[in-house]
């Protein structure tokens, strides 16, 4: 066998060996959202709560936050604690949406864990989520006045990403 005929395979064993590597240190939650920087689009769905339909633009004109759940994200329980707290402390907005999720389990999964927000949108189909590019749970962006998306994580929040992530632009916002 001729050094030639071991040139392309080794080459396609260099390239994945590449990718492999890179996805070993590669971020999950970096994943960019080309939101950042634009309006959020105009969501209308239902409340969680309420027999009505409910519209995200209505809350443009303040800051907000829109967190993204589902009951059945182990992440998303683990870091309800935090979004409890934060709404104690900080005077934003807090809106969500539940994700791909049935009704009446979102609204046990509220009543015992409580519900810091101040509205909740239901999608149980991910239509909303689809639009605002959703990739899964908890996904949460920060939103300001004039209904621009300024930041997005994907996966759970707790305080030490809240300050890395959040803190900075979130005080440019009030």
């Amino acid at each position: 066998m001729k050094w030639r005929d071991w040139l392309l395979p080794l080459f396609i064993l260099g390239m994945v060996s590449l990718f492999l590597w890179k996805a070993l240190f590669h971020d999950a939650q970096a994943v960019p959202s080309s939101l950042i920087g634009h309006r959020i689009p105009s969501i209308h769905s239902d409340d969680l709560f309420k027999d009505q339909t409910s519209e995200m633009d209505s809350h443009i004109g303040a800051p907000f936050i829109l967190h993204v759940f589902a009951s059945w994200c182990g992440y998303c329980e683990a870091e309800h604690r935090f979004w409890m707290h934060f709404k104690k402390t900080h005077p934003i907005h807090l809106l969500a949406l539940n994700y791909f999720d049935k009704r009446d389990e979102a609204k046990a999964w509220l009543k015992r864990l409580g519900n810091p927000y101040d509205a909740v949108f239901y999608d149980p189909f991910g239509l909303s989520g689809f639009s605002l590019g959703v990739y899964g749970t908890p996904e949460t962006f920060l939103i300001d006045q004039n209904g621009i998306v300024k930041q997005v994580w994907i996966g759970p929040v707790d305080e030490a990403i809240w300050q890395r992530e959040f803190q900075k632009i979130y005080e440019t916002l009030h």
